[in-house]
């Protein structure tokens, strides 16, 4: 899909990057260019599937359900949670007589599994609801925390409540079409309500990065700085009334946290914003070189000719498969906790459960992941006993 700028409606666009990545069942690969609106500035990756698609994708999709983890989330998302709620009290703090947690409203949109709304359960918030496309994380959010959460999209949603606050953390840079969310949250707000969005901030991009191109997954299509952020806010009626970047040690990367008012309008125009490009390019460049490094070690891996399997089959797999030698190795499977993948091709080869190698022990392992692959070497050793190589992206 040929996207306008989500922020000023411009068609004219500067291409910064190619993606490619081979996706499971699908034997063409995925691409999309990275692009910058040549009007205003803003970042964001052109020739993507519809919102439609986005849609179809999010609802079949169990990765946010975390099954691997039996207390809800990693320990890194819960921190990250945990500072983000602290941010969101703070603010409402401030706001002084506006503010009575035992009579505030609160809707957390994508919200996975609940863990942001048991912050707020337990912080004595009475009125809280999540909504979330991926159906398993509805019974998980009421058997871990007792919360609601209604498996559904938001253009789905039936309820006509309205809320005090309106959480969008780690959406709205998956978003094809932001009219789909935006568009419909001065309706949902009352009067003076606060809507609070979480995303990556380009100005925190880790130079040099962890993973190359850790930035460029298979579902962060918006690439936001605090000031086109504050463009897209603004273009629905919400006048930014605080925004901070904070560090996300889990995915040695930075986070923006925004608050907007509904009521308070602004005047200011919306300014171009020319740093975020010069931001992305030194990120580009920078991973290029980190994808050399790990090109370097599968070529070891072909090499080796060892029996090869393949932990995770998500947007680092997919991206190796499409531009490094990794087909070339002597694979035998992909692992993926995801049971929705289990019995899928990716690359020609079916993807297994973890329990898979409870008999093939012997084989060899990339941990493809820089954010989980202790975590998940920690698991191969102690639950799976692997007699193989475990080995983890450079």
């Amino acid at each position: 899909m040929k996207r306008r700028c989500q922020i000023c409606g411009a068609t004219d666009r500067v291409p910064l990057h190619r993606q490619e990545f081979i996706i499971p069942e699908q034997d063409d690969p995925y691409r999309y260019t990275v692009c910058a609106c040549a009007g205003c500035g803003f970042l964001f990756s052109d020739d993507i599937p519809s919102q439609e698609q986005y849609d179809a994708y999010y609802k079949t999709n169990a990765k946010y359900a975390y099954s691997i983890h039996r207390d809800g989330l990693p320990d890194g998302l819960k921190k990250i949670h945990q500072e983000t709620f602290s941010c969101i009290s703070d603010f409402l703090r401030g706001r002084g007589a506006d503010f009575r947690s035992d009579a505030y409203a609160v809707l957390d949109i994508g919200c996975s599994t609940g863990y942001l709304l048991h912050l707020f359960k337990e912080s004595g918030y009475a009125h809280i609801r999540g909504i979330e496309p991926a159906r398993e994380c509805s019974a998980i959010a009421r058997r871990l925390y007792g919360v609601e959460v209604l498996s559904c999209l938001l253009s789905e949603l039936k309820q006509e409540d309205r809320y005090d606050l309106i959480i969008l953390s780690a959406i709205v840079e998956h978003i094809a079409e932001t009219d789909a969310i935006m568009g419909q949250l001065g309706a949902l707000l009352k009067d003076r309500g606060v809507v609070c969005i979480v995303v990556p901030d380009v100005e925190g991009f880790a130079m040099p990065p962890r993973e190359p191109f850790h930035e460029f997954s298979l579902e962060h299509i918006n690439f936001f700085t605090a000031a086109t952020l504050g463009n897209l806010l603004q273009r629905y009626g919400l006048s930014t009334a605080q925004v901070a970047s904070g560090r996300a040690e889990l995915y040695s990367s930075a986070l923006l946290r925004s608050f907007s008012v509904k009521g308070l309008g602004s005047d200011i125009a919306p300014a171009r914003d020319v740093k975020g490009v010069s931001v992305m390019k030194r990120y580009i460049e920078a991973c290029v070189q980190k994808l050399e490094l790990v090109r370097e070690q599968i070529r070891s891996l072909v090499r080796s000719r060892e029996g090869l399997a393949v932990w995770g089959c998500g947007s680092l797999t997919s991206r190796l498969l499409a531009c490094t030698e990794l087909r070339r190795t002597h694979l035998r499977a992909f692992i993926d906790s995801d049971k929705n993948l289990h019995g899928k091709k990716l690359a020609g080869i079916e993807i297994q459960s973890p329990e898979w190698l409870v008999q093939n022990a012997d084989c060899s392992v990339f941990v493809s992941s820089y954010v989980y692959g202790a975590e998940i070497r920690e698991t191969l050793n102690q639950r799976f006993k692997i007699r193989g190589r475990i080995v983890l992206p450079d």
